[in-house]
């Protein structure tokens, strides 16, 4: 993947554009060639709210696509980086919905056609709730993606779990065929594993399950769960990327027997699901961006052709 040629900056043009009254700054990396007509759009978590991101992550991705012909943008959310603004908090359910919009906009005045939403973490979030925004939507690629609206950095999700189930609803879910068909992916034993120690802790203790509204119809804000219900209903092919680390992905894990598993399940032939180990949420390896860009090359690639579903994806979608 080293050896793969990629664009340099005589294809970059620096572009500031506004959004909601402030000026953002980001830069276009021009296709090396002919284009495809494919606009790629990466967007940053709030920890790294930069333009480069982690370790020039997004600037490798852009240049590379570029490289594939494809128009890319990486830009600094308002109150960061070059951008105007301030920000005085940032939280999963307030999203840079304005700034994302702002930037596809600028993919369109340089000619895609298509455009391709991604990111990690809060950026995930970002990307899913523009994408009912954008008409010529071609895929998302959502890395670490957070279901819930407000994370509560001391609530963990197996901790949580052991406090709001009982000791039968730990029995239950455990003899679920799915949870069965789970024992035999090395993976999920572990996210299994550290559910039933926290249980075992927790009963230990003398501690009673609490009921919780969350527990009974899933973890997953209601605002996610819809937006992946439209773009299900619209047939875009979504690339969605866990490492088995990520504390999302625990909740992910816990709401496979909710509404957010049936919705994903009525979506599998759109929805492609990546589980790696590690933690995606922080990109904290140098292997593991570069798997993580991989995934994002083969997304795109015609001749590999990973998307599920893409032929029902067109240009004039609406």
């Amino acid at each position: 993947m080293n050896d793969a040629p990629h664009a340099t900056t005589q294809q970059e043009t620096p572009v500031y554009f506004e959004s909601d009254g402030e000026v953002l700054f980001g830069l276009v990396t021009r296709p090396v060639g002919e284009s495809t007509g494919i606009g790629f759009l990466t967007l940053s978590g709030g920890a790294v709210p930069f333009s480069s991101g982690r370790n020039d992550m997004s600037v490798h991705i852009c240049r590379r696509l570029a490289a594939m012909g494809h128009t890319t943008i990486r830009f600094d959310y308002h109150g960061a980086g070059d951008s105007t603004g301030i920000v005085d908090r940032v939280e999963l359910g307030v999203t840079h919905l304005q700034d994302t919009l702002a930037a596809v906009d600028v993919l369109r005045d340089h000619g895609a056609k298509q455009i391709v939403l991604s990111g990690a973490c809060g950026g995930a979030r970002n990307a899913l709730a523009a994408a009912k925004s954008v008409p010529e939507l071609h895929s998302l690629v959502l890395f670490s993606l957070p279901l819930r609206d407000h994370e509560r950095a001391h609530s963990r999700a197996h901790r949580r779990a052991a406090r709001e189930w009982s000791l039968w609803q730990y029995v239950k879910r455990a003899l679920r065929p799915k949870t069965w068909k789970g024992f035999f992916d090395r993976r999920l034993r572990r996210v299994y594993l550290a559910f039933a120690k926290e249980k075992i802790r927790a009963v230990r203790r003398g501690e009673k399950a609490e009921a919780s509204a969350e527990t009974s119809g899933g973890v997953t804000s209601p605002i996610v769960q819809e937006d992946l219900i439209q773009l299900i209903r619209r047939r875009v092919p979504i690339l969605l990327v866990y490492g088995t680390e990520d504390d999302y992905y625990k909740d992910f894990v816990l709401d496979q027997d909710e509404r957010l598993g049936r919705i994903l399940e009525r979506g599998s032939d759109v929805v492609q699901v990546k589980v790696v180990p590690g933690k995606v949420h922080s990109f904290h390896t140098l292997a593991l961006q570069e798997e993580l860009r991989g995934m994002i090359f083969d997304w795109l690639d015609p001749a590999k052709d990973e998307r599920p579903g893409g032929e029902a994806v067109r240009a004039d979608a609406g």
